[in-house]
């Protein structure tokens, strides 16, 4: 059996979330977005998926994926402190896909739909001579102050909404590069999922916008993420620690505190917070978070008018991580030679 456009279309109307005063039921060219109240500003972000080149159908269920693909999107309204909108899917699929693929993306994508709160809008379905090629566009809505990247001042502490590291250690077990180590099936099983199945921060990013300077998702890694927001804000920055998932700092003695950092700074995809604080605030949001959201903001450092090589990443001891975590050494050669 093959997938057509019609079934396709017919199959996203009935079982994703969707609008039909907004999205018009997918009856005509356009979707209809309401008129925006006075003072609040429309937010529109997009991200686009290949396979083999961001995903691999071998690696990841079509369930996961279908959820990935609108969470990403839903992680960047998010740290804006936006309130989703709708979404529009682009997608191009191999005329040979196994409908059951089709079905279970589907069904992936309407879960996060859900979860945000983010009915699919429009879009357009293509064929492919071989490769899927995803691409969603989200839109948001802030009614309030939005806390753009170039917003930090000097002195702010920054600040991320959870421990990391934990989605690149996923990657490293997707890639069986932990074969041979003797980790929990719990740690095993909570990376998977961190990786495949992150959660956008969209209460969060809604709680904190009005009390923060700045702020952005944590999609390349600290080592990537900070340096961007310090820069967007024509600062520099200081670093005191590094906030390591549990699972993680409960393998330090295994693999070596170097290669368990590693996972922290250079893997990415934690789809974490990172915003820019007021100093003199930081004592009461950071209690407010903890009675609103149940745990805490890890302090990283600070946004600084001055460069100190001795508050660098640098400054922490880290050095290249170990042969046997390849996907670590890649992130880390990408870290020291990309250019922002």
């Amino acid at each position: 059996m093959t997938i057509s456009e019609a079934n396709l279309i017919e199959s996203l109307k009935k079982r994703v979330l969707t609008e039909p005063a907004l999205g018009l039921n997918f009856r005509d060219d356009c979707a209809r977005l309401p008129a925006s109240p006075p003072g609040a500003e429309r937010l529109v972000t997009s991200d686009s998926l290949m396979e083999d080149i961001h995903f691999r159908r071998d690696a990841i269920s079509a369930r996961d994926l279908g959820w990935k693909s609108l969470a990403v999107n839903l992680s960047d309204l998010a740290s804006k402190g936006a309130t989703p909108t709708g979404f529009f899917l682009n997608w191009s699929l191999p005329k040979d896909l196994n409908p059951d693929w089709a079905a279970e993306f589907i069904a992936g994508l309407d879960e996060a739909a859900r979860f945000g709160a983010c009915p699919l809008l429009g879009g357009d379905t293509t064929g492919s001579p071989g490769r899927i090629a995803l691409s969603i566009t989200a839109v948001g809505e802030r009614a309030g102050r939005v806390p753009w990247r170039f917003e930090g001042r000097d002195g702010d502490v920054l600040v991320v909404t959870g421990a990391l590291g934990l989605s690149a250690m996923g990657l490293s077990v997707q890639e069986g590069e932990w074969e041979g180590l003797r980790i929990s099936g719990q740690a095993r099983g909570e990376s998977l999922r961190r990786h495949h199945r992150p959660e956008p921060r969209l209460r969060e990013g809604a709680w904190l916008a009005s009390r923060v300077h700045a702020m952005m998702d944590l999609s390349d890694g600290i080592y990537h993420d900070v340096p961007r927001l310090a820069a967007a804000s024509g600062l520099h920055f200081s670093v005191r620690a590094v906030p390591l998932a549990a699972e993680l700092r409960t393998l330090e003695d295994m693999i070596g505190v170097n290669d368990a950092r590693a996972f922290a700074l250079y893997g990415g995809e934690d789809y974490e917070l990172l915003a820019a604080v007021p100093a003199d605030e930081i004592a009461a949001i950071s209690q407010e978070f903890v009675e609103q959201f149940g745990r805490p903001l890890h302090i990283l450092g600070e946004l600084t008018a001055t460069k100190s090589s001795a508050t660098s990443f640098e400054s922490l001891g880290l050095r290249k991580p170990s042969t046997r975590f390849a996907t670590l050494r890649f992130a880390h050669f990408a870290a020291a030679t990309k250019e922002d």
